[in-house]
């Protein structure tokens, strides 16, 4: 799966609910697994028109799945 900054994707909580958020580039190593970066649609539009960088977190890679579209 290939994500770049600004993929629209869902993440999988700890409750098993999908979240959707945008991806701040693509995975990266992290100590133990990879991760992606991600915010929530409002603070990526926020952001956006502010000119900074989200406040972003990372995401286990495993838990994350790309979507088009949403």
């Amino acid at each position: 799966m290939e994500i770049h900054r600004g993929s629209r994707l869902l993440v999988r909580t700890a409750l098993e609910a999908q979240l959707p958020v945008r991806a701040l580039g693509p995975a990266e190593q992290g100590h133990a697994f990879k991760v992606v970066w991600v915010c929530r649609e409002g603070e990526w539009e926020r952001a956006q028109s502010e000119g900074r960088q989200p406040i972003a977190a990372p995401i286990p890679e495993v838990d994350v799945l790309r979507v088009d579209g949403i």
